[in-house]
């Protein structure tokens, strides 16, 4: 087979997005499961492995992973098997019929974001997930004038949508007195900054969850 390429996007039906994991991009074979109606992974593993053999990809193993490509390839061989399988066909195929249009479908990264330390998120342009520039540029200046009026010592920004980055910015000094500057790499303590972070967990969440009761 050829290799894969890093930087390739894929339509992911829209009830599946929610389980697909951040900052990695990917969904267990055990959560593929359940979204695919079988009652564990082994059966899905049971059911899958020839058939994806004869596709020329390896099976799957219990207790990995798996990107948006292959989850699409498991949709197309479950159809016939389980209803929940064929319920996100008719998602994913509301791109195909309608390309551009209003599918039932979001774009992710092909392939799961390398685990580990994280490499540099892939940039991507605003307009390409659905965001506008306008909001992005101000705040980047408010950013700026924050650590210029000195509310702020320093402050790194970044805004990821699917997979990609489509905003960064950093301002000011992650050490004032020794004049070091902010960077997206500088590791700060969050304190109570993890009440926000799990506010805004939760609140995607609701909204994925409302989506697909739509």
């Amino acid at each position: 087979m050829a290799g894969k390429d890093p930087d390739a996007r894929v339509e992911v039906p829209i009830s599946a997005i929610s389980s697909f994991a951040q900052p990695q991009v990917h969904m267990t074979v055990a959560k593929a499961a359940k979204v695919l109606g079988f009652d564990n992974q082994e059966e899905l593993r049971k059911f899958s492995s020839p058939l994806l053999k004869n596709l020329g990809f390896e099976p799957l193993v219990t207790g990995g992973v798996l990107g948006a490509a292959l989850f699409n390839r498991l949709v197309l061989i479950c159809a016939s098997k389980t209803s929940q399988a064929r319920k996100l066909l008719d998602e994913l195929s509301t791109s195909w019929r309608s390309p551009g249009g209003r599918s039932k479908t979001r774009e992710l990264p092909a392939e799961p974001v390398q685990a580990g330390p994280l490499p540099p998120w892939p940039g991507c342009a605003a307009e390409l997930v659905g965001m506008e520039n306008e909001p992005l540029e101000r705040v980047r200046q408010y950013l700026q004038w924050r650590c210029r009026m000195k509310h702020f010592a320093g402050v790194a920004c970044g805004i990821v949508k699917n997979g990609s980055l489509v905003f960064y910015q950093d301002a000011g000094f992650q050490d004032a007195e020794q004049k070091a500057k902010m960077s997206g790499n500088t590791l700060v303590r969050l304190f109570s900054m993890t009440k926000c972070l799990v506010a805004q967990s939760s609140a995607v969440l609701q909204f994925c969850w409302c989506i697909e009761c739509c």
